[in-house]
């Protein structure tokens, strides 16, 4: 590590709220694209708000949780291709168990962009159709992330003190 006049903490602080930032703008672009592709394609009817509002929350703190957990391998490990393999095997993972039922997506916490979904997908093979479906938001899971968040990020701050110059 760079030596500096700098604490660690404060370091370990602006790293983190530097990735946090950027996750919330991209997340904030994405918003954005989204109300742009609906003018564009002349979509009849507009995105509710509370659909927008629940996207950007949930994407944002899984998203950050996702970032800080990451960061925390990249402390743990010399090499930084096992933090890129953990990342990987954990997105595969959340990307797969989206083929499982919904009980089955919570135990994966890569998988919770679709677990804090506001719109479920009921696609019926036989006829080929797909409906959608408004389901409420769930709480507990949003509560859970939040409290992972703020674990991941003291324990991250923990483990970069420790960490040899």
């Amino acid at each position: 590590m760079l030596c500096t006049l700098q604490k660690r903490e404060n370091i370990y602080h602006v790293k983190s709220v530097l990735g946090i930032t950027l996750i919330m703008l991209l997340t904030l672009g994405e918003a954005a694209m989204m109300i742009v592709l609906e003018k564009m394609l002349s979509i009849t009817q507009p995105v509710p708000a509370t659909h927008m509002i629940t996207f950007l929350i949930s994407t944002c703190i899984t998203s950050i949780w996702i970032y800080l957990f990451q960061e925390i391998f990249t402390f743990l490990f010399e090499n930084q291709l096992v933090a890129l393999s953990i990342g990987l095997i954990g997105s595969f993972a959340g990307l797969f168990f989206l083929f499982f039922a919904r009980p089955f997506q919570q135990f994966v916490l890569w998988s919770y962009y679709c677990v804090l979904q506001t719109i479920y997908m009921d696609w019926n093979p036989v006829t080929r159709e797909i409906h959608y479906v408004e389901q409420p938001l769930s709480l507990s899971h949003l509560l859970l992330m939040c409290f992972l968040v703020v674990i991941t990020y003291v324990a991250g701050r923990l483990l970069f003190m420790k960490k040899d110059l």
